[in-house]
């Protein structure tokens, strides 16, 4: 997870990375039975980031709020050349960094904590994904700015919907730690696009969200 603004986001982040990371687990028949019909955008936007990346081949990519890593091997398995992930919570980067050895794509993925607003890199990427991000930025406006200026070939990112009972259970989960989590509606994602100085927005409809593509 990555925020611009701290300290309750990033405490919760690093205190339940661990649980974070189980929310992917396909282990088992009950697991993958779940996954499927309860986190199907978990799924669904990094099979559309993947597409990305396949779209462009050899590609560099950016994956901010890189959490545990559950976007960034997935990104490197679709053909990227490398995978920059960025999280601001250490524990996090700690699991993304071990999957990533376990998985043998320790050479093609490199994790570190940072925030990405302020860190400096040396050069742009094909890809700046952000997903399950945008949830938790505040003022997503220079979020966006600064991930279109990192990209040189397309920014992608996935944003909830909201929902009567859904969206509510989800701001009082988090809201008792402090966290505030943001909803949008597509026609909210598209002046966001063209806010943060995108020269195309495009959002599609997913499982209790959006994904959105943005081009720099």
């Amino acid at each position: 997870m990555m925020s611009t603004q701290a300290d309750p986001v990033q405490k919760y982040w690093e205190k339940n990375a661990s649980d974070f990371d189980g929310l992917y687990d396909s282990s088992s028949r009950v697991s993958r039975a779940f996954n499927l019909v309860f986190r199907r955008a978990l799924f669904e936007r990094i099979r559309l980031a993947a597409d990305e990346v396949r779209r462009i081949g050899n590609a560099t990519v950016l994956d901010v709020g890189c959490g545990s890593g559950r976007t960034a091997l997935p990104l490197a398995r679709a053909g990227a050349k490398h995978v920059t992930g960025v999280d601001f919570a250490p524990e996090m980067i700690a699991l993304a960094t071990r999957a990533a050895r376990d998985e043998g794509l320790a050479e093609r993925c490199t994790f570190e904590v940072s925030d990405f607003m302020i860190a400096p890199y040396k050069d742009k990427f094909d890809v700046v994904s952000a997903l399950g991000v945008f949830d938790y930025v505040d003022d997503p406006v220079p979020f966006l700015r600064r991930m279109l200026e990192l990209s040189r070939g397309v920014v992608v990112f996935s944003a909830p919907k909201p929902s009567l009972v859904r969206a509510n259970l989800r701001k009082y989960r988090y809201g008792r730690h402090g966290v505030k989590v943001h909803f949008y509606s597509q026609p909210t994602l598209e002046n966001l696009g063209s806010d943060a100085g995108a020269k195309s927005t495009v959002v599609h409809s997913i499982s209790a969200g959006y994904f959105v593509v943005c081009r720099p």
